[in-house]
């Protein structure tokens, strides 16, 4: 058996609603993806350097694996710590997604855990504060 990787087909954008939950929201007119490649807006206007948005444009021609043209700002998400520019052509983003919807009754029962615990802890901490208000009993000092 081989450890090669298998090739496999273009990734699917990611949703929209994968897109809005985890978009940084700050957009520009050029920006690196995680795959390695510029990504830059050809449609909005900028104050671009002198023929810098032709220079772009003649790049993305001969080399579209390392710089892509967007028809709108430039925007990007963050997961993992990788930020991937939303409409890059690598679409890298998508495993994220896929690995989430993939998981979603575990990441579902883990959250709800994670919530359990956290309520908990809060409802601990109210009884131990409102114990810290009351004046010790002096009974219950003597049966401890």
């Amino acid at each position: 058996m081989s450890n090669k990787p298998k090739k496999t087909a273009p990734l699917e954008r990611p949703s929209g609603t994968f897109e809005e939950a985890f978009r940084d929201g700050v957009g520009g007119c050029a920006m690196d993806c995680y795959c390695g490649r510029l990504c830059f807006d050809g449609v909005n206007s900028y104050d671009w350097e002198l023929d810098e948005l032709e220079g772009y444009r003649e790049e993305a021609a001969k080399h579209p694996d390392k710089y892509a043209e967007l028809p709108y700002s430039v925007d990007a998400l963050t997961v993992d710590g990788k930020t991937f520019v939303m409409g890059c052509p690598c679409n890298g983003a998508r495993r994220y997604e896929d690995w989430i919807r993939n998981h979603a009754e575990k990441l579902a029962r883990f959250l709800v855990g994670i919530r359990q615990e956290r309520l908990d802890r809060a409802e601990a901490l109210a009884v131990a504060d409102k114990l810290a208000h009351f004046p010790p009993d002096p009974d219950v000092g003597a049966i401890l």
